[in-house]
């Protein structure tokens, strides 16, 4: 009768470790995926800040160049001139009195119209999602990240590094014809950029003799497209949307009114070098700009809705027979100013926020060479914020897929190992039954020997060349 296998205890105990050991370091790499993450998000943050400040600042100089010089004081008019004139004053003041009495508590309205006032508003609650605790509620960039960034520079991990804006104040030249600008002059604007772009993008790329000067010179260019652009944002956001909305060669092969397919995106940030961090950077600003929108989008809904109902019941009460009150009209037209300014304080904040996260995103994220060719590449359209954010999620499903492969193919080759340990294990188990004899110590070399030789057909794969 043949002896029973021997049950190598040790062996099961290792194996009962070893798969401890391996859930304990997926536990780990999570939290360190997690905690990586959060240290991204806090850096978003930082960079739509910096460029909002930047913004601000461009617009303070806008506002200094766009006050109205004095003009010479005219000459004194006749004395029945001067009377008419004193009544007319008078009939305004009373006017304007009446207004203000209507108006009431609600005057913070009007006061908080206007770009300037709106950024500044926009500005204070990214820096206070920013600036808050662990567990804030935030919608947008979790003010979170602040926390993770401090605990990661205890911990001694790498803090990631706040990025600067390289547009401003570089790209103050480009004040000089703010508001000379019409649409056909952007336009040609804008294929001048990318006529540059296209012209040093291969000389830094093939590492021409001439590399650093080009690169060099790509940066200034990106400097003053990105404060041109900026600039048209701020005093014809008009000019900005036809650039947006519309092809930059209407002879280019997509034609006037056809869109890119996805395609199209998707192949130019493959092509453009991003990062996996810049790919997830990308996609953590893209993310907070749609839900801020979203919230923006609600409060234009309510003003809107607001005046819609306004303007019914004024059509009622102007089809009710009797007399009508002058006060309660005054108050309608009241209520009708007001709705008007909150929508342009809304406009403003919506403007504001695609401009600060696609700076963020052009100037902070991308280096001068990457986005040059991002640029080139997305002809003949200019990449706008929704392109961006299907071209990264369609190279990160790409990234994420081709890691998933990978890992895959080590799992795979770490069961083949851990088979082939097995079974040399067991043969050589079974030598030691035949050949120990009787005082025999059940171990010989074929157990060790098997494995040993289990995974050395495989070293170079699972830890690449060089490695002992």
């Amino acid at each position: 009768m043949p002896p029973k296998p021997r049950i190598n205890k040790e062996s099961k105990l290792i194996k009962e470790l070893s798969r401890l050991v391996v859930d304990k370091q997926h536990e780990v790499a999570g939290l360190d995926e997690e905690h990586r993450h959060l240290r991204l998000r806090a850096v978003a943050v930082q960079c739509v800040v910096q460029q909002i400040e930047a913004l601000i600042e461009l617009a303070t100089e806008l506002q200094q160049q766009q006050q109205v010089p004095l003009l010479p004081l005219p000459q004194p008019p006749p004395p029945q001139q001067q009377q008419q004139q004193q009544q007319q004053q008078q009939q305004q003041q009373q006017q304007q009195q009446q207004l203000v009495d209507l108006q009431g508590s609600n005057a913070s309205c009007s006061s908080a119209a206007g770009p300037l006032s709106e950024w500044g508003s926009e500005l204070a609650r990214i820096k206070a999602e920013l600036q808050a605790g662990p567990h804030s509620p935030s919608q947008s960039c979790s003010a979170a990240s602040a926390a993770a960034a401090a605990a990661a520079g205890r911990s001694g991990a790498p803090a990631e590094p706040a990025l600067s804006v390289s547009w401003w104040p570089a790209g103050a030249e480009a004040l000089a014809a703010a508001h000379s600008w019409t649409a056909e002059r952007a336009k040609r604007a804008l294929q001048e950029h990318l006529r540059l772009f296209g012209l040093l993008t291969p000389r830094v790329r093939t590492g021409a003799p001439d590399a650093a000067s080009a690169l060099q010179r790509l940066g200034q260019v990106r400097g003053g497209l990105l404060a041109f652009c900026s600039v048209l944002t701020l005093v014809a956001p008009e000019l900005i949307g036809g650039l947006l909305l519309s092809p930059i060669d209407a002879e280019g092969p997509m034609g006037d009114g056809r869109d890119p397919p996805l395609e199209h995106y998707v192949h130019a940030a493959r092509h453009t070098g991003l990062t996996p961090e810049q790919v997830q950077l990308a996609l953590i600003i893209v993310d907070a700009y749609d839900a801020r929108h979203a919230r923006i989008a609600e409060r234009r809904d309510a003003a809107c809705a607001r005046l819609a109902e306004a303007a019914s019941k004024r059509e009622a009460a102007a089809a009710a027979p009797g007399v009508h009150n002058l006060a309660e009209e005054n108050a309608a037209a009241l209520e009708d100013h007001r709705v008007l300014e909150e929508l342009t304080a809304i406009q403003a904040a919506d403007i504001c926020g695609m401009a600060a996260h696609s700076l963020a995103i052009y100037d902070s994220v991308m280096t001068a060479e990457q986005f040059a060719e991002f640029s080139v590449l997305c002809w003949p359209r200019v990449p706008t914020l929704a392109a961006v954010k299907q071209a990264t999620r369609g190279e990160a499903h790409a990234q994420r897929l081709a890691l998933a492969l990978l890992a895959q193919a080590l799992q795979a080759l770490s069961e083949e190992c851990h088979g082939q340990n097995g079974c040399a294990g067991a043969s050589g188990g079974a030598r030691e039954q035949g050949s120990g004899g009787a005082g025999g110590s059940g171990r010989g070399p074929g157990s060790s020997g098997g494995k040993t030789h289990g995974c050395e057909q495989h070293r170079d794969v699972l830890q690449g060349p060089g490695r002992p």
